[in-house]
């Protein structure tokens, strides 16, 4: 049997995703906890103060960056004073 190079093998690959072949069943658990962790942080920032930035720009980062706008804003936009 002929051995093949990496480059002749690659040759014939494509970088498609089927998403008919992904474990959903993996998958979203994963997805549920990061929507609830964008949903805590957008009901926390609407019902609370938040410090360095506005709160509708505290909001588009959790909602546009999932999930590093949400833990940039747990870690830095919460404010400490708020109200319980």
């Amino acid at each position: 049997m002929k051995e093949q190079s990496l480059a002749d093998v690659m040759k014939g690959t494509t970088m498609e995703l089927d998403l008919g072949t992904l474990n959903w069943a993996a998958i979203a658990p994963i997805a549920a906890l990061l929507l609830a962790l964008v949903a805590y942080c957008v009901v926390d920032i609407v019902r609370n103060d938040v410090k360095f930035l506005p709160k509708w720009v505290w909001v588009v980062l959790c909602l546009a960056s999932v999930p590093l706008g949400a833990v940039l804003y747990l870690l830095l936009g919460r404010n400490p004073e708020r109200s319980a």
